[in-house]
């Protein structure tokens, strides 16, 4: 997947400002767009994940990977496995989790 980032100078910050909605709203002021454009959040989504990634750093033997949009990656016993779902991943985890002492 391509990113399609793009960095907006010389606008003024305010509260809820880099909102995704305020952010649409603001490019299709700008552009005259008929429709709003979509705005995703890639730091909620990433955030989503870390629960999961804070049990996995008390794992031996577990590596892990965020990739780009809101990938989780784990390497476990040389089997690498991604996650798109928080909550499939926290579930792999626990199946395969050691007790550490």
């Amino acid at each position: 997947m391509r990113r399609s980032n793009i960095q907006i100078l010389n606008v003024t910050e305010g509260p809820g400002s880099s909102l995704p909605a305020a952010v649409s709203k603001l490019l299709k002021e700008a552009l005259c767009l008929e429709k709003e454009v979509v705005v995703d959040s890639v730091a909620c989504a990433r955030s989503a994940f870390n629960k999961v990634k804070n049990v996995l750093r008390g794992q031996k033997g577990m590596r892990f990977g965020m990739f780009y949009p809101a990938r989780l990656r784990i390497t476990h016993n040389g089997t690498e496995k991604e996650f798109q779902d928080p909550a499939e991943a926290m579930a792999y985890v626990r199946a395969n989790m050691t007790q550490t002492g």
